[in-house]
């Protein structure tokens, strides 16, 4: 009786849940090699040569974003996710200031160029789209690096 019962119960296959290959319909998402770093906003980075003082503010609400290169149109909130999961629940697509934040910084006579920019720590990386293709061969589909912000809004130099 209880064989009977659970053969009745068994799933069956539906065009929504197999490929028409039959594989895996579902593409992974992974990220390797994350490194902790400052993620800068590209509108909040200024540059100056040796001896020239940089000064940079932001009003509370400003919001900058991470980047995501290689081919990710489409694929960026399950790489955030990915990450989330492997690297730390703390990371985001982008963060917010909630206080005005300002500060200046004088590029040091040892170096020739600098930069001062506002952002967060957050995490470099590696990222990839695996899934299967024609005749069932799993395959990565995409990659490319992220950068994207994981802590408080702040500032910091070259």
């Amino acid at each position: 009786m209880t064989a009977l019962l659970l053969g009745a119960l068994a799933p069956i296959a539906s065009a929504a849940t197999e490929h028409p290959n039959g594989c895996p319909p579902d593409n992974t998402y992974s990220v390797s090699n994350a490194v902790g770093a400052f993620v800068p906003d590209a509108a909040k980075k200024v540059y100056g040569q040796s001896g020239v003082t940089l000064s940079i503010n932001a009003a509370a609400g400003t919001t900058w974003t991470g980047t995501v290169g290689g081919s990710a149109s489409g694929d960026i909130d399950a790489i955030i996710a990915s990450a989330q999961a492997t690297v730390s629940s703390s990371i985001s697509w982008s963060k917010t200031t909630t206080v005005t934040l300002g500060g200046s910084w004088t590029v040091p006579s040892s170096q020739k160029t600098g930069w001062l920019a506002l952002g967060s720590q957050g995490y470099s990386m590696h990222w990839q789209v695996a899934g299967y293709t024609g005749g069932c061969v799993y395959k990565v589909l995409r990659s490319g690096s992220a950068a994207l912000p994981a802590l408080t809004p702040m500032l910091a130099h070259s």
